[in-house]
Protein backbone atom coordinates (compact mmCIF):
# COMPACT_ATOMS: atom_id res chain seq x y z
CA UNK A 1 0.00 0.00 0.00
CA UNK A 2 1.41 3.62 -0.75
CA UNK A 3 2.28 6.19 1.79
CA UNK A 4 -0.59 8.67 1.60
CA UNK A 5 0.75 11.09 4.20
CA UNK A 6 1.46 14.61 3.74
CA UNK A 7 5.34 13.59 4.09
CA UNK A 8 4.99 11.06 1.39
CA UNK A 9 3.94 14.02 -1.06
CA UNK A 10 6.94 16.16 0.54
CA UNK A 11 9.78 13.10 -0.29
CA UNK A 12 8.31 12.85 -3.41
CA UNK A 13 11.22 13.30 -6.51
CA UNK A 14 11.09 15.34 -9.13
CA UNK A 15 10.04 19.23 -8.73
CA UNK A 16 7.51 20.94 -6.86
CA UNK A 17 5.05 22.19 -9.36
CA UNK A 18 1.68 23.88 -9.90
CA UNK A 19 0.03 20.21 -9.96
CA UNK A 20 1.97 18.98 -6.38
CA UNK A 21 0.65 22.21 -4.43
CA UNK A 22 -3.08 20.92 -5.78
CA UNK A 23 -2.39 17.60 -4.20
CA UNK A 24 -1.04 18.71 -1.22
CA UNK A 25 -4.34 20.95 -0.76
CA UNK A 26 -6.24 17.44 -1.38
CA UNK A 27 -4.32 15.36 0.73
CA UNK A 28 -4.74 17.38 3.68
CA UNK A 29 -8.35 17.54 2.98
CA UNK A 30 -8.39 13.67 3.13
CA UNK A 31 -10.45 13.39 6.24
CA UNK A 32 -12.90 16.08 5.13
CA UNK A 33 -14.29 14.54 1.86
CA UNK A 34 -16.77 17.60 1.01
CA UNK A 35 -14.37 20.11 1.56
CA UNK A 36 -11.58 18.10 -0.55
CA UNK A 37 -14.79 17.55 -3.48
CA UNK A 38 -15.25 20.86 -4.12
CA UNK A 39 -11.95 21.70 -3.86
CA UNK A 40 -10.82 19.36 -6.83
CA UNK A 41 -13.54 20.23 -8.85
CA UNK A 42 -11.70 23.90 -8.74
CA UNK A 43 -8.34 22.03 -9.96
CA UNK A 44 -6.59 19.60 -12.74
CA UNK A 45 -7.82 16.77 -13.21
CA UNK A 46 -4.69 14.83 -12.84
CA UNK A 47 -4.63 16.34 -8.94
CA UNK A 48 -8.12 14.76 -8.29
CA UNK A 49 -7.04 11.44 -9.91
CA UNK A 50 -3.94 11.42 -7.42
CA UNK A 51 -5.77 12.20 -3.88
CA UNK A 52 -9.28 11.44 -4.03
CA UNK A 53 -10.63 8.14 -2.90
CA UNK A 54 -12.19 6.03 -6.32
CA UNK A 55 -14.77 4.21 -3.77
CA UNK A 56 -16.79 4.95 -1.23
CA UNK A 57 -19.54 2.87 -0.87
CA UNK A 58 -21.88 5.58 0.86
CA UNK A 59 -21.24 8.14 -1.71
CA UNK A 60 -22.01 5.69 -4.54
CA UNK A 61 -25.14 4.64 -3.30
CA UNK A 62 -25.91 8.27 -2.69
CA UNK A 63 -24.83 9.12 -6.06
CA UNK A 64 -27.18 6.38 -7.44
CA UNK A 65 -30.03 7.40 -5.89
CA UNK A 66 -29.73 11.08 -7.16
CA UNK A 67 -29.43 9.47 -10.79
CA UNK A 68 -32.56 7.23 -10.30
CA UNK A 69 -34.50 10.46 -8.97
CA UNK A 70 -34.04 11.70 -12.40
CA UNK A 71 -34.59 8.35 -14.20
CA UNK A 72 -37.24 7.27 -12.66
CA UNK A 73 -39.95 10.19 -13.44
CA UNK A 74 -39.41 10.09 -16.90
CA UNK A 75 -39.78 6.25 -16.92
CA UNK A 76 -43.36 6.53 -15.09
CA UNK A 77 -44.65 9.58 -17.86
CA UNK A 78 -42.82 7.31 -20.53
CA UNK A 79 -45.34 3.99 -19.14
CA UNK A 80 -48.32 6.73 -19.04
CA UNK A 81 -48.19 7.89 -22.69
CA UNK A 82 -47.53 4.36 -24.11
CA UNK A 83 -50.73 3.13 -22.60
CA UNK A 84 -52.51 6.55 -23.57
CA UNK A 85 -50.98 5.90 -27.37
CA UNK A 86 -50.23 2.41 -27.56
CA UNK A 87 -53.10 0.59 -25.97
CA UNK A 88 -55.67 2.85 -26.50
CA UNK A 89 -56.49 4.04 -22.72
CA UNK A 90 -57.84 0.53 -22.26
CA UNK A 91 -58.69 -0.40 -18.36
CA UNK A 92 -56.12 -3.39 -19.13
CA UNK A 93 -52.46 -2.71 -18.04
CA UNK A 94 -53.33 0.95 -16.65
CA UNK A 95 -49.98 1.41 -15.28
CA UNK A 96 -50.29 4.08 -12.40
CA UNK A 97 -49.94 1.79 -9.85
CA UNK A 98 -46.53 1.29 -11.07
CA UNK A 99 -45.85 4.59 -11.97
CA UNK A 100 -46.74 6.48 -8.74
CA UNK A 101 -43.72 4.49 -6.59
CA UNK A 102 -41.60 5.09 -9.54
CA UNK A 103 -41.98 8.83 -8.48
CA UNK A 104 -42.50 8.35 -4.75
CA UNK A 105 -38.62 7.48 -4.89
CA UNK A 106 -38.02 10.34 -6.91
CA UNK A 107 -39.92 12.22 -3.90
CA UNK A 108 -38.27 11.15 -1.43
CA UNK A 109 -34.34 11.34 -2.77
CA UNK A 110 -35.67 14.82 -3.78
CA UNK A 111 -36.86 15.75 -0.75
CA UNK A 112 -33.76 14.21 1.10
CA UNK A 113 -31.76 16.43 -0.86
CA UNK A 114 -33.62 19.54 -0.10
CA UNK A 115 -33.03 19.03 3.43
CA UNK A 116 -28.96 18.42 2.78
CA UNK A 117 -29.38 21.39 1.05
CA UNK A 118 -30.86 23.40 4.39
CA UNK A 119 -28.54 21.59 6.40
CA UNK A 120 -25.56 22.62 4.39
CA UNK A 121 -25.97 24.94 1.67
CA UNK A 122 -24.34 24.82 -2.02
CA UNK A 123 -24.40 26.80 -4.91
CA UNK A 124 -25.35 25.13 -7.91
CA UNK A 125 -25.72 26.58 -10.80
CA UNK A 126 -28.93 28.22 -12.63
CA UNK A 127 -28.28 25.51 -15.49
CA UNK A 128 -28.02 22.61 -13.75
CA UNK A 129 -30.87 23.96 -11.33
CA UNK A 130 -33.20 24.24 -14.28
CA UNK A 131 -32.03 21.01 -15.65
CA UNK A 132 -32.75 18.92 -12.81
CA UNK A 133 -35.90 20.89 -12.35
CA UNK A 134 -36.89 20.24 -15.89
CA UNK A 135 -36.49 16.50 -15.02
CA UNK A 136 -38.98 16.26 -12.41
CA UNK A 137 -41.72 18.93 -13.53
CA UNK A 138 -42.23 17.79 -17.15
CA UNK A 139 -42.36 13.71 -16.83
CA UNK A 140 -44.43 15.06 -13.79
CA UNK A 141 -46.92 17.08 -15.36
CA UNK A 142 -47.74 14.42 -18.50
CA UNK A 143 -48.55 11.79 -15.81
CA UNK A 144 -50.92 14.00 -13.69
CA UNK A 145 -52.50 15.11 -17.27
CA UNK A 146 -52.86 11.19 -18.33
CA UNK A 147 -53.95 10.17 -14.58
CA UNK A 148 -56.57 13.13 -14.16
CA UNK A 149 -58.07 12.43 -17.81
CA UNK A 150 -57.57 9.06 -19.40
CA UNK A 151 -57.29 7.23 -16.89
CA UNK A 152 -59.89 8.64 -14.29
CA UNK A 153 -62.11 5.84 -15.46
CA UNK A 154 -60.00 3.64 -14.67
CA UNK A 155 -59.33 4.59 -10.93
CA UNK A 156 -58.92 1.48 -8.67
CA UNK A 157 -57.30 3.19 -5.85
CA UNK A 158 -54.16 3.99 -7.65
CA UNK A 159 -55.56 7.36 -7.67
CA UNK A 160 -53.34 8.08 -4.88
CA UNK A 161 -49.89 8.09 -6.19
CA UNK A 162 -50.81 11.02 -7.84
CA UNK A 163 -50.42 12.80 -4.77
CA UNK A 164 -46.93 12.68 -5.18
CA UNK A 165 -46.25 13.01 -8.80
CA UNK A 166 -48.05 16.61 -7.51
CA UNK A 167 -45.90 16.95 -4.69
CA UNK A 168 -42.70 15.82 -6.60
CA UNK A 169 -43.55 18.78 -9.16
CA UNK A 170 -44.12 21.42 -6.06
CA UNK A 171 -41.11 20.46 -4.98
CA UNK A 172 -39.26 20.89 -8.44
CA UNK A 173 -40.97 24.50 -8.70
CA UNK A 174 -39.47 25.26 -5.13
CA UNK A 175 -36.25 24.64 -5.95
CA UNK A 176 -36.45 27.27 -8.38
CA UNK A 177 -37.76 29.84 -6.46
CA UNK A 178 -35.15 29.23 -4.25
CA UNK A 179 -32.30 29.07 -6.31
CA UNK A 180 -33.79 32.68 -7.59
CA UNK A 181 -34.79 34.63 -4.86
CA UNK A 182 -31.53 33.03 -1.91
CA UNK A 183 -29.31 35.65 -1.27
CA UNK A 184 -27.31 34.00 1.79
CA UNK A 185 -25.19 30.99 1.11
CA UNK A 186 -23.01 30.32 -1.11
CA UNK A 187 -23.24 32.49 -4.43
CA UNK A 188 -20.98 30.72 -6.47
CA UNK A 189 -17.71 27.92 -6.45
CA UNK A 190 -15.66 29.49 -4.06
CA UNK A 191 -17.77 29.85 -2.17
CA UNK A 192 -18.63 26.26 -1.58
CA UNK A 193 -15.16 26.04 -0.72
CA UNK A 194 -15.32 28.36 1.94
CA UNK A 195 -18.61 26.50 2.99
CA UNK A 196 -17.18 23.47 2.87
CA UNK A 197 -14.14 23.95 5.05
CA UNK A 198 -16.38 26.11 7.98
CA UNK A 199 -18.35 22.39 7.96
CA UNK A 200 -15.20 21.06 9.12
CA UNK A 201 -14.40 20.05 12.96
CA UNK A 202 -12.43 22.59 14.13
CA UNK A 203 -9.67 20.25 15.07
CA UNK A 204 -10.07 18.43 11.56
CA UNK A 205 -9.90 22.34 10.30
CA UNK A 206 -7.05 23.48 12.67
CA UNK A 207 -5.18 19.57 11.99
CA UNK A 208 -5.35 20.40 8.49
CA UNK A 209 -4.36 23.73 8.39
CA UNK A 210 -1.24 22.50 10.35
CA UNK A 211 -0.40 19.51 8.39
CA UNK A 212 -0.03 21.91 5.07
CA UNK A 213 1.88 24.73 6.43
CA UNK A 214 4.32 22.31 7.94
CA UNK A 215 5.00 20.93 4.83
CA UNK A 216 5.33 24.06 3.14
CA UNK A 217 7.61 25.34 5.65
CA UNK A 218 10.20 21.88 5.05
CA UNK A 219 9.09 22.46 1.22
CA UNK A 220 11.00 26.00 1.96
CA UNK A 221 13.98 24.36 4.18
CA UNK A 222 14.80 21.49 2.03
CA UNK A 223 14.81 24.94 -1.24
CA UNK A 224 12.57 23.11 -3.21
CA UNK A 225 10.38 26.15 -3.42
CA UNK A 226 10.91 30.10 -2.80
CA UNK A 227 10.92 31.59 0.46
CA UNK A 228 8.77 34.04 -1.38
CA UNK A 229 6.34 30.98 -2.56
CA UNK A 230 6.51 29.93 1.02
CA UNK A 231 5.08 33.14 1.85
CA UNK A 232 2.50 33.41 -0.71
CA UNK A 233 1.33 29.62 0.71
CA UNK A 234 1.37 30.15 3.92
CA UNK A 235 -0.92 33.32 3.71
CA UNK A 236 -3.83 30.96 1.37
CA UNK A 237 -6.94 30.45 3.47
CA UNK A 238 -7.53 26.84 3.92
CA UNK A 239 -9.15 25.48 0.29
CA UNK A 240 -7.02 27.99 -1.62
CA UNK A 241 -3.73 26.97 -1.48
CA UNK A 242 -3.81 25.67 -5.75
CA UNK A 243 -6.02 28.70 -6.56
CA UNK A 244 -3.50 31.10 -4.73
CA UNK A 245 -0.33 29.41 -6.29
CA UNK A 246 -0.74 27.54 -8.92
CA UNK A 247 -3.90 29.26 -10.77
CA UNK A 248 -2.89 28.09 -13.90
CA UNK A 249 -3.74 25.14 -13.49
CA UNK A 250 -7.78 25.98 -12.69
CA UNK A 251 -9.95 23.74 -14.06
CA UNK A 252 -12.89 25.24 -16.59
CA UNK A 253 -15.08 25.18 -13.52
CA UNK A 254 -12.08 26.57 -11.43
CA UNK A 255 -11.99 29.66 -14.20
CA UNK A 256 -15.46 29.86 -14.28
CA UNK A 257 -15.47 30.35 -10.64
CA UNK A 258 -13.51 32.81 -10.61
CA UNK A 259 -14.33 34.71 -12.99
CA UNK A 260 -17.93 34.86 -12.01
CA UNK A 261 -16.15 36.14 -8.54
CA UNK A 262 -14.17 38.68 -10.14
CA UNK A 263 -17.52 40.24 -12.16
CA UNK A 264 -19.48 40.56 -9.32
CA UNK A 265 -22.06 37.73 -10.32
CA UNK A 266 -24.29 36.43 -7.30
Amino acid sequence: MSDRTVGALVNEPGDWDGLKWWRLELRTLVDAAPAQAKVALLGPREAWRAEVPKFAAGSCLQSLAFMLALALPTLSAGMMVQWLVIQGASRWDMPLMYAGPLTAFALLVNAYGEVQELRTPRYAGATITWTLALWNIVPGLLVLAVGLTAARPFWDGSEVWLWAVAANVALAVWTVIRFSVRRSGPQDDLQNVDQAVSEMRPDARATALHERDAAIRELVARGRITPEAGEMALAAPLGHLGLTVAPELLSPLGKHAVDRAGSGLA
